[in-house]
């Protein structure tokens, strides 16, 4: 076999690289798509549900409702940013989001 026909045959690329390469090429509708699916995951069993839209068969209790409704505000967004970050600056890129979260811009008082 040559060297031209095994280099062909060489594993297919994941998905994982695949998802990591579209994401460098589109960041910012990486950005929104990520954002977008991440908060809804957490927002559709609220509203199929019977105080939704009554599509389900089942009642979110309201402690639930409150809980699952500010992580999904929060947690779509912010997993995109995560995932958008590692994609095109790395572990650099990282560090500095998490630097920027702990710093502390307000005085004490």
């Amino acid at each position: 076999m040559s060297t031209t026909q095994m280099n062909s045959m060489s594993a297919p690329s994941t998905s994982a690289s695949s998802f990591s390469v579209w994401m460098r090429q589109h960041p910012l509708v990486a950005f929104f798509s990520i954002a977008f699916a991440g908060t809804w995951l957490l927002e559709l069993p609220m509203v199929l549900g019977k105080d939704g839209l009554g599509l389900l068969p089942y009642s979110v209790p309201m402690i639930l409702f409150i809980i699952l409704y500010i992580l999904g505000v929060f947690s779509g967004p912010t997993l995109a940013a995560y995932l958008v970050t590692n994609a095109l600056d790395g572990k650099d890129g990282m560090r500095k989001l998490f630097r920027r979260y702990g710093q502390w811009r307000v005085g004490v008082r």
